[in-house]
């Protein structure tokens, strides 16, 4: 080539060079802006699910501590209920069990009764004889 073209030539690359560095830095930009859109977003989106996790945890949470409490509740009444229960049956055992031993003292002094009955029938059939041998004896 001359070299009066080199310079023009030399030019035309710069020039090209040059237009297509601020296609790439006009690129760059575009692409950096729907980055940051896409970011902008995501970080909306993902405020929103945030957000909507946080109620739908506080929800269920109330839920279960309402079902929980309304638990214990019955629980606890019937736990009552359970011992007043037991209360009545441990009474009725008890007075059960002294009906029995105080059946059983009356039978036992009944029992004791008719034995000093028969020892004092016994005493005096012997002291009966005792006399009839005595008075044998002394006639």
């Amino acid at each position: 080539m001359s070299d009066m073209a080199i310079p023009k030539h030399n030019n035309a690359i710069e020039a090209m060079q040059r237009r297509q560095a601020t296609e790439l830095r006009r690129l760059e930009e575009q692409m950096q802006k729907q980055i940051n859109k896409v970011k902008a977003e995501n970080e909306k989106e993902l405020a929103r699910i945030s957000k909507d996790y946080d109620v739908a945890f506080t929800q269920d949470k109330s839920e279960y501590d309402n079902k929980l409490n309304q638990m214990r509740q019955s629980y606890s009444k019937r736990l009552t209920e359970e011992n007043a229960k037991y209360e009545v049956t441990i009474q009725e055992l008890k007075q059960a069990q002294e009906a029995r031993i105080a059946e059983l003292r009356t039978n036992q002094e009944k029992e004791v009764n008719r034995t000093l009955d028969s020892h004092k029938e016994y005493m005096e059939r012997a002291k009966l004889r005792f006399e009839e041998q005595k008075a044998k004896m002394e006639a």
